[in-house]
C-alpha cells in the first residue's frame, strides 16, 4: 500500500509542475531554465513523496502502541490482509516485468549504437569522433560521436550549420539528459507526466541547438533547409537527430523574438514547487494524527 501511494503522489506532484510549465513556461525563449527546470521536476517529483515529519508528528505514550499492536495481532482480518497482499505483489510483479522489458529494448539500442562504432570509419574532427554514414537517420549526436551522412557535403554551407547543430548537442551534454529521460520513462512508465516531459526536453534540446546554428548566419536559409529535409521517422534511444518530427514548431522558434518578462515567469517556479512541498508536509502530518487517533479509539 505503501508503494501505491508514493507513486501516486509522484503522479500528482510531477502533474503539478508540469502543468506549471505548460502555463507560463513553453515555448518560451529561456531554453536553458525550461531544461533543468524540466529535470528538476522529476527529481523533486521522486523526492518529495519520500519525505517524512517525524520531527512534527504528535508524541504518544509507547503503551498505547503496544497495546496496538497487541489487539492487531489478534485481529481477524488475517485473510483479508493475505488476500490484498496477493494481489498488490501481482500487480507490481506486472509493472516490474514492463518496466524491464523498456528497460531491456533502450539496452539493445545502446549496443546497437556501440555497434554501429565498429560498423564505420572513425576520423577524429575537434576531439569528436567522426563517422560517415549511410545510415537514413544520420545525421546524428550520440555523446561525443557524431554519426554523418555521406550524401551531405560537410564543407557545404548545409554541412556546417548541420555540423554547429550537432556540436551543440555534445558541448551542452544532452546525451546524458536523454540517457536520464530512457531510464526514468522505462521504470516509471505508466506515468505520462514523465513522457511529456521526456518529449519537452528533447523539442528543448533542438531550440538549444538550432539557435546557436543560426547565429552569425541566415535565418531564413536556415528554414529552408530545414524544410527541404526529410525526416526518417526513425530515431535511436539517446541520441540528438538533426531531422525530427518537430520541424514545424522549431521553425516557428527560430523566428521567435526573446519573451518579456522572463524573470518573473522563472522565478514563479519557486512558490508552485514550494506550495507543493508544503501540501505534502501537511497531508503527512494530518495522516500520521488522523492514523493515531484512529488505533487510539479501537
Amino acid at each position: 500500500m505503501e508503494a501505491l501511494f508514493y507513486i501516486l503522489k509522484v503522479m500528482i506532484c510531477s502533474g503539478v509542475l508540469l502543468g506549471y510549465y505548460y502555463l507560463s513556461l513553453k515555448d518560451k525563449t529561456f531554453h536553458h531554465y525550461n531544461r533543468f527546470y524540466l529535470l528538476f521536476s522529476i527529481l523533486i517529483s521522486l523526492l518529495l513523496p519520500l519525505i517524512r515529519l517525524e520531527d512534527f508528528t504528535i508524541e504518544v505514550n509507547q503503551n498505547i502502541y503496544m497495546l496496538i499492536d497487541t489487539v492487531q495481532n489478534f485481529s481477524p482480518s488475517e485473510n483479508t490482509n493475505t488476500h490484498e497482499n496477493l494481489y498488490y505483489t501481482v500487480a507490481f510483479s506486472v509493472l516490474g516485468i514492463i518496466s524491464v522489458y523498456f528497460l531491456g529494448k533502450f539496452i539493445y539500442g545502446t549496443f546497437k549504437i556501440h555497434e554501429l562504432k565498429t560498423k564505420f570509419e572513425r576520423e577524429n574532427i575537434e576531439g569528436i569522433n567522426f563517422y560517415r554514414t549511410d545510415l537514413t537517420d544520420a545525421p546524428f549526436s550520440y555523446f561525443k560521436n557524431l554519426f554523418w551522412k555521406n550524401s551531405i557535403t560537410l564543407n557545404s554551407e548545409i554541412g556546417k550549420q548541420i555540423l554547429k547543430h550537432e556540436m551543440v548537442h555534445i558541448e551542452q551534454k544532452h546525451t546524458f539528459d536523454k540517457i536520464i529521460l530512457e531510464i526514468i520513462t522505462s521504470v516509471f512508465w505508466f506515468n505520462p507526466f514523465y513522457h511529456l516531459i521526456k518529449r519537452e526536453i528533447n523539442l528543448i534540446h533542438e531550440y538549444l541547438a538550432d539557435k546557436k546554428a543560426v547565429k552569425q548566419s541566415d535565418t531564413r536559409a536556415f528554414a529552408q533547409m530545414l524544410l527541404a529535409s526529410h525526416f526518417s521517422g526513425t530515431e535511436l534511444p539517446a541520441t540528438s537527430p538533426f531531422l525530427s518530427s518537430n520541424l514545424k514548431k522549431r521553425l516557428t522558434m527560430l523566428q521567435k523574438s526573446q519573451t518579456k518578462f522572463g524573470y518573473a515567469r522563472r522565478i514563479l517556479a519557486l512558490p508552485v514547487v514550494f506550495t507543493v512541498a508544503f501540501a505534502y508536509m501537511v497531508n503527512a502530518k494530518n495522516k500520521e494524527i488522523a492514523k493515531t487517533n484512529l488505533e487510539i479509539e479501537k
